[in-house]
């Protein structure tokens, strides 16, 4: 009988070996979009207010006369975010929501 070098052995042992392993585990069912939250507070935003933030910030915004809505969101793990959106107020305190990002915006969240 003639002996492998111990490299070959070695590569025959992990084949030997993968051969044994479990296969993976299935695929985590797939999770609704956004972060689970609620929301606490809802105010209006003053028509200037947006551009005004978004110039100290570097972003170049065309003036804005149309009304816009603050939301403050308790998300389930106990952070807070604020979120504007362009319109009038859709969502009132209490509602349950998804937070969505790239571009922020709240969808009611379906039950």
């Amino acid at each position: 009988m003639t002996r492998l070098p111990p490299p070959a052995r070695a590569i025959g042992l992990f084949l030997l070996l993968a051969g044994c392993a479990a296969p993976p585990p299935p695929a985590p069912p797939p999770r609704a979009a956004g972060l689970a939250g609620t929301v606490v507070a809802v105010r209006p935003v003053a028509p200037g207010a947006r551009r005004i933030v978004l110039g100290a910030l570097g972003v170049d915004t065309a003036p804005s006369a149309a009304p816009a809505a603050e939301y403050i969101v308790r998300l389930a793990d106990g952070s807070v975010v604020s979120v504007v959106e362009p319109g009038p107020p859709t969502l009132r305190r209490g509602a349950r929501v998804r937070v969505l990002r790239h571009p922020a915006r709240l969808v009611p969240a379906s039950r």
